[in-house]
C-alpha cells in the first residue's frame, strides 16, 4: 500500500498482529510500504524561475539540477523546460530539474565564424598592428616605411609602406591550405585610379615572383590572384574585373569555395568571377601575409585602409552583407561561455556541503552561499 509516513519497503501491518500463538508453518499476510503515493508534477514551465521553485516545493517537490542557457524567444529567468515534466506522475520529495533561459545570446555585429586573422586598425599608434580575431595565438604585423595612423578613427595612410609579418604567415596559410576555401575582405579608400601592378591591398607572397594570394588595385578595376592546384605557377587565369574601384571607402571582399572565386564591392557581387576547382596544396608556407604593399615593397597601395579580415571558408552574399553593415571599427566579442549548472547540494574535499555552480569559460567551479568550496 502507498504510504506517505512509513517508508517504501517497510511493514505496516501483519494479519494475525505480533503476539498471536499459531500452529508451525501457519500463513502470516504482510501489508507493505511502497512509499508515498505518486502525484503530478506542476507545469512549471514559462514561469519565473523563483517562481517556479515556490510552486514546486508547494507541491511536496524539490528543485534539482538548473540548468541555464540562451534563448531567443524566452526572456531571461524564465523557465524553458522541467524534467519530469508538468502533469506526470512523481513521488513527493522528487527533485525537478529546470533549464532556464539567460536571455539571447549576444550578437557580434560581424560575421566570426571561420574567422582566421582580424586587424581593425584601432590602435592609433605605435609599430604594430594587432590581430584581434581572438582565434589562436595572435599574428601581429609590424609597420615599415611611409605609414602613419589616422587621427580621427580607425585606419592607417599608406604612401609606399607596408604592413605585415616578418616571417610565414604560418597561421593564415595552414589554417587555408587545410581548408581549402577562403574569404579576404578589405575595407579602403584608394588614392587615385591610376595606381596599378596591381597595387597590393592585401597578400599573401614575398616577392613579385610569385604569391599565394592578392588583392589589389589594377587601375579602375580589381585584380585577384589566387593560387591553387588548377592553376599555373602565375595563379592564372584570374579575376579582374572591369572597373569597380572608386576613390572612395569600399568594401571589397574575394570568396573562393573550391570551385568558384567571387569579388564583392559594398556588398553586391561583381560579374566577373573564375570557375575552377581546385586545393590549397601547392600554397608556399614561406610567405609572408603583407597589406598595402608587397613583401619585397615593390608594389605599394597609396590610400588608406581601415580593416583587413581572413576567413577560412567562402562568406554567403548574406554574411557579407553583415560585414558591409557592420562597417569598419566594429569589435568581435568572445564566443559566449558554455551553460552554467547549478547544483543544491554538493560535498567539496574539505567535507563542506552547500550550493555550488559548475560551467562558464574552463569549466570551473563556484561557491553559491560563501561556506567555501575546496
Amino acid at each position: 500500500d502507498s504510504s506517505d509516513r512509513v517508508p517504501a519497503g517497510t511493514v505496516i501491518s501483519q494479519t494475525p498482529v505480533g503476539g498471536t500463538v499459531l500452529s508451525p508453518g501457519s500463513a502470516v499476510d504482510l501489508t507493505v510500504s511502497q512509499g508515498a503515493a505518486p502525484v503530478a508534477v506542476p507545469d512549471v514551465t514559462g514561469l519565473p524561475q523563483a517562481t517556479a521553485a515556490s510552486n514546486l516545493v508547494a507541491a511536496g517537490f524539490v528543485v534539482g539540477t538548473v540548468t541555464n542557457i540562451s534563448s531567443d524567444t524566452m526572456s531571461a529567468g524564465t523557465v524553458i523546460s522541467q524534467n519530469p515534466a508538468g502533469g506526470s506522475l512523481a513521488v513527493p520529495g522528487s527533485a525537478i530539474d529546470l533549464t532556464v533561459s539567460s536571455g539571447p545570446p549576444p550578437v557580434n555585429p560581424r560575421v566570426t565564424t571561420g574567422l582566421v586573422v582580424y586587424y581593425p586598425f584601432t590602435e592609433g599608434t605605435g609599430a604594430t598592428v594587432s590581430d584581434q580575431s581572438g582565434v589562436g595565438t595572435p599574428m601581429e604585423l609590424s609597420i615599415n616605411g611611409a605609414v602613419t595612423w589616422l587621427g580621427g578613427g580607425p585606419g592607417v595612410s599608406l604612401s609606399g609602406g607596408r604592413i605585415g609579418t616578418s616571417v610565414a604567415a604560418s597561421k593564415v596559410i595552414d589554417a587555408l591550405r587545410a581548408s581549402g576555401t577562403s574569404s579576404f575582405e578589405v575595407w579602403a579608400l584608394p588614392a587615385n585610379l591610376v595606381q596599378e601592378g596591381p597595387a597590393r591591398m592585401v597578400s599573401v607572397g614575398s616577392d613579385n615572383a610569385s604569391q599565394n594570394f592578392v588583392l589589389g588595385q589594377e587601375a579602375s578595376g580589381y585584380e585577384v590572384r589566387l593560387l591553387h592546384t588548377a592553376k599555373d605557377f602565375k595563379a592564372r587565369p584570374r579575376l579582374t574585373t572591369v572597373g569597380g574601384a572608386a576613390v572612395a571607402v569600399q568594401h571589397v571582399v574575394h570568396t573562393y569555395d573550391g570551385s568558384v572565386e567571387r569579388l564583392y564591392v559594398d556588398g553586391v557581387e561583381r560579374p566577373e568571377t573564375v570557375s575552377l576547382s581546385g586545393g590549397y596544396a601547392n600554397w608556399d608556407a614561406t610567405d609572408l601575409l603583407n597589406i598595402g604593399n608587397e613583401g619585397s615593397g615593390e608594389r605599394p597601395f597609396v590610400g588608406e585602409i581601415y580593416l583587413v579580415a581572413v576567413y577560412d571558408r567562402a562568406l554567403s552574399p548574406a554574411e557579407i552583407l553583415q560585414n558591409f553593415d557592420a562597417g569598419f571599427g566594429a569589435t568581435v566579442s568572445p564566443p559566449p561561455p558554455p551553460p552554467t549548472i547549478a547544483f543544491t547540494d554538493i560535498t567539496d574535499s574539505a567535507g563542506v556541503t552547500g550550493p555550488a555552480t559548475f560551467g562558464g569559460h574552463g569549466g570551473q567551479w563556484a561557491d553559491v552561499d560563501g561556506n567555501g568550496l575546496a
